[in-house]
């Protein structure tokens, strides 16, 4: 019988456990999309009275009538080596579909639809004419999720509250390395997420402010060393664990790789995202199920090349483009050594004597033997964004608003449980109509549109169901209770205090430049802006002679 691209894969090929939860389900599915030359899916989730439903669809190439028998058939695949896919054992859709109770599929190529309804890998019917929305692509519909497995499907309940947060890193690891590819994800009706990759490091940049909420917190980074390239971002600390390593376009996870990485940048919570190219190599096969590259071969050169790409952006991170610039225009005399070892905090700050200002950017001072340059934007950043801490965490000026919020049963089940941290930051709600109705809020996000704060209350609540933020009583230290404020105070207290912060280009008279001096010393992190960035950098030794 001829399967047309679909064909079987040696049974000596490792097998393993693919699926291992509900988020496995929808990134297997939508790796499959992606291999199909998708430039848009859609995945749509529900969970409903303990049974998850998942639906992906895309706009690929669709499958031929003659392949759709042939779909979810163990080790039989239509992907290789040579054409970098995320999958070539022919595993997954089978996995999925002995773990559910039905599974759909309709695929259109050419203009014509064909349907195929399984119940568990058992085909129920023949190929059947249907329509499609689209000239081509693919919908897999997984009706009741480990249907199956009861076991397992009691667990549902814990794992859909933590899905989105994992749909977002699988997006993430999914879109890094695809170019001009959408991904959607609708929750019980709901928009979580519109993610694309526009290309380039400004693609990835995207992807981390879409997915994760981080703006402003990365610069690019490149290198190469004959056949291996590294293009990618590096960041200071962020509250969220975002590091990813990418070896031709699939994930690699490398405990060696990510020890050098994180001793080299000095701390563990840097934020890191590197996409490594090398000519493909048959090691690539040996994958784990979930797709991940473990051993490459090239590891030596790999190793190599990070190395060069983290010394390059530490040395950048300790000096700044103020130190290379100074050291140019002032170049280093016998009143002047290299500033090596020098303790900056907030006394050391408050001792310092204003020098002058350079370029309308920067304050040079003197602490001690030391010429220290403080990037007056990110210093007033600073001291704005701190007095909107102390404002906010203390404040109970809430407005009246009406902001209906579609929830499951799970997130409704948060909302009682959570009512009094929820009341804590000015966020008071009733249920109405099977919704959640928010109808007042702190003053702070009062000019924010629906959606923002539909998503910054309930990802509050998924933090503190995970226990990444903690019930934190009115009235105590502000600077201990900006850790458990809400991520959209956050996102907009930072926003704020960079809009009125003072802009470069902006002159100051010495009086001013000593004010920020004296504020800044004055912070509980004067070390850093809003955004992680640092304020200032020392520059040479003052020697007096």
């Amino acid at each position: 019988m001829d399967h047309g691209k679909i064909r079987p894969v040696s049974h000596t090929v490792r097998s393993g456990v693919v699926v291992v939860d509900g988020t496995d389900v929808i990134r297997e599915l939508l790796e499959n999309s992606i291999d199909s030359g998708a430039s848009h899916v859609a995945i749509s989730v529900a969970f409903e009275n303990g049974c998850l439903d998942i639906e992906v669809a895309d706009n690929g190439t669709g499958v031929d009538p003659q392949d759709l028998a042939a779909m979810g058939r163990r080790h039989w695949t239509s992907k290789d080596l040579k054409e970098s896919k995320f999958g070539f054992r022919g595993e997954s859709l089978h996995a999925i579909m002995g773990l559910c109770t039905r599974t759909e599929i309709v695929s259109c190529r050419s203009g014509c639809a064909w349907k195929m309804h399984y119940i568990g890998t058992t085909a129920r019917e023949q190929p059947r004419r249907c329509a499609f929305d689209g000239a081509t692509g693919t919908s897999v519909r997984v009706v009741d999720v480990f249907g199956r497995v009861p076991v397992r499907k009691e667990q549902l309940a814990v794992e859909w509250r933590e899905m989105t947060a994992k749909l977002s890193r699988t997006a993430f690891s999914v879109l890094v390395a695809r170019p001009g590819v959408t991904v959607t994800l609708e929750r019980n009706g709901v928009r979580v997420f519109s993610a694309i990759n526009q290309g380039g490091v400004a693609g990835i940049v995207g992807l981390l402010e879409e997915l994760f909420g981080l703006r402003d917190v990365v610069e690019p980074v490149e290198a190469r060393f004959e056949d291996v390239d590294v293009t990618g971002v590096l960041g200071a600390d962020v509250a969220k664990k975002c590091q990813f390593l990418f070896l031709n376009g699939r994930p690699l996870e490398n405990r060696s790789l990510q020890r050098t990485i994180s001793l080299q940048l000095g701390r563990q919570s840097a934020l890191y995202v590197f996409d490594i190219r090398t000519p493909l190599q048959e090691s690539d096969l040996l994958q784990s199920p979930s797709k991940r590259v473990f051993s490459p071969v090239l590891f030596d050169k790999i190793k190599a090349v990070l190395e060069e790409v983290v010394r390059r952006w530490t040395d950048k991170d300790r000096a700044g483009r103020v130190q290379k610039k100074a050291r140019r225009s002032v170049g280093l005399s016998h009143f002047f050594s290299p500033a090596t070892s020098v303790v900056l905090d907030g006394p050391s700050i408050g001792r310092s004597r204003v020098v002058a200002q350079v370029e309308s950017k920067f304050v040079l001072v003197r602490i001690d033997d030391v010429l220290v340059a403080l990037d007056q934007h990110a210093c007033d950043e600073r001291v704005r964004v701190e007095a909107l801490y102390r404002r906010w965490t203390a404040s109970t000026h809430t407005v009246a608003v009406h902001i209906e919020i579609p929830v499951d049963a799970g997130e409704r089940e948060r909302f009682a449980r959570f009512s009094a941290e929820l009341s804590r930051w000015g966020i008071k709600w009733r249920q109405e109509n099977g919704l959640v109705v928010v109808r007042e809020i702190l003053a702070l996000v009062a000019e924010k549109d629906a959606l923002f704060v539909q998503t910054g209350v309930l990802r509050f609540l998924d933090d503190l169901a995970s226990k990444r933020k903690r019930a934190s009583a009115s009235g105590g230290d502000w600077w201990v209770a900006t850790a458990e404020m809400p991520e959209m105070y956050h996102e907009t207290i930072r926003s704020q205090a960079c809009r009125e912060a003072i802009r470069f280009g902006r002159t100051l008279d010495h009086d001013s430049q000593c004010r920020l001096v004296s504020d800044l010393a004055r912070c509980k992190d004067p070390l850093h802006c809003a955004h992680g960035r640092p304020t200032c950098v020392p520059l040479i030794r003052w020697l007096d002679r």
